[in-house]
């Protein structure tokens, strides 16, 4: 990264151990932040989610305190200069004799995101296409882009 020393010093790094850890890091985001233009990353917001028991009530649980998260970073992002970049864990489920691979709480996600760019594997191993769901808030079936990612960075394919 460009800035070297000088911006690896205005990063500031969370692991949380679990989806409880999470929920208590991005309640608390807001003393981190101030009026300085920011970006949160977040690898990945269903990750932990995930990870909890199947018990019923407590996926009902997990869905609210996700969407009861996804809200709270909306919100932030509308009162400081601040962009969210959100990554989710996917999953595939049998679908017309095919497997479907879609998001994990995909509703919840495409809910709270102003974009989506949906990033698929290619036949080639080193290759990736990147395709525009939403923009602004709608959903679109828009262009894509076939790229790749090497010691120099991102390069189109």
């Amino acid at each position: 990264m460009s800035g070297g020393q000088e911006l690896a010093e205005k990063i500031v790094l969370f692991r949380p151990e679990d989806f409880k850890d999470q929920v208590g890091i991005v309640e608390n985001l807001e003393n981190v932040l101030t009026r300085t233009p920011a970006l949160v990353i977040v690898d990945s917001i269903t990750g932990l989610y995930r990870a909890g028991d199947g018990v019923s009530e407590k996926i009902f649980a997990r869905n609210r305190e996700l969407n009861r998260q996804l809200a709270h970073l909306n919100s932030l992002a509308a009162r400081f200069t601040l962009w969210v970049l959100l990554t989710g864990q996917v999953h595939s489920s049998p679908s017309g004799g095919e497997w479907l691979v879609e998001p994990v709480a995909t509703r919840t996600l495409k809910h709270w995101s102003d974009l989506i760019l949906r990033l698929r594997q290619t036949p080639k191993t080193d290759v990736r296409d990147c395709l525009l769901e939403k923009k602004n808030g709608i959903e679109v079936s828009g262009p894509h882009s076939l790229f790749r990612i090497d010691e120099d960075g991102i390069e189109d394919v």
